[in-house]
């Protein structure tokens, strides 16, 4: 109840603010869904996470876009907890905090600090095993491992260099457009950890610099196919 009290409100507040900027736009409500004929439509994404804010921890944030004819334009990532706002417009680049910013220039594996998933996706399932064998060589290549559970934030630190890559085993790319489009803008690289190519469906997801993506699909492709699975 809080959660959708919080969203009611703030979210109110932003569509309230986007329909009188953008009076000849279509404002969406929360989790409304928009056909794809429309010019230009705005679609807000709800908390990532929403039982880290109910705790009050820092690794929440909320996402919004602007989409032409069906394809995303621009998007805005925003932390309430730390005031951190992530902008990037197709084409025109990604902003951090009013910066430009751009992924870092991390270029081995040994050294790097790497967001995932992979420590909280344990099932008692047949793939466990998988992810023991893939966190066991993150570690051997020297990796340095944060679990935030927020993959947008995850994907939004990547694009301003405050982590070097991200590498995930088991996410929803739909809910990631905003910090999808916020990596591409900073210059990452993105696709399935299984063969580097982004396909409807995938679980998998590596994003990082295009000397450290190569790498890290060098060195841990294996497990994507056997995730996939």
């Amino acid at each position: 109840k809080l959660v959708r009290h919080l969203e009611e409100v703030l979210f109110k507040t932003l569509m309230d603010a986007l329909k009188k900027g953008y009076p000849e736009h279509y404002v969406a409500e929360v989790g409304e869904q928009v056909s794809d004929d429309k010019k230009d439509v705005w679609l807000i994404h709800s908390f990532d996470n929403e039982q880290q804010l109910l705790r009050k921890l820092p690794e929440t944030v909320y996402s919004f876009v602007h989409k032409k004819n069906g394809k995303i334009h621009s998007a805005v990532i925003v932390n309430p907890f730390t005031g951190a706002e992530y902008i990037a417009v197709k084409g025109g680049g990604a902003i951090f905090n009013d910066r430009r910013c751009r992924v870092s220039g991390q270029r081995n594996l040994e050294g790097g600090l790497f967001a995932t998933d992979a420590a909280n996706q344990f099932t008692q399932g047949a793939a466990d095993h998988v992810v023991s064998d893939l966190m066991t060589s993150l570690g051997q290549a020297g990796i340095q491992t944060r679990i935030s559970g927020c993959p947008t934030l995850d994907l939004a630190q990547v694009a301003s260099g405050q982590l070097d890559a991200a590498l995930f085993t088991n996410i929803k790319t739909e809910r990631l457009e905003a910090a999808l489009l916020l990596c591409a803008e900073a210059g990452a690289l993105i696709g399935s950890l299984n063969d580097g190519f982004m396909k409807a469906g995938c679980k998998t997801l590596v994003a990082a610099n295009p000397k450290l993506f190569k790498s890290t699909l060098q060195r841990f492709s294996s497990y994507g196919a056997k995730l996939s699975v």
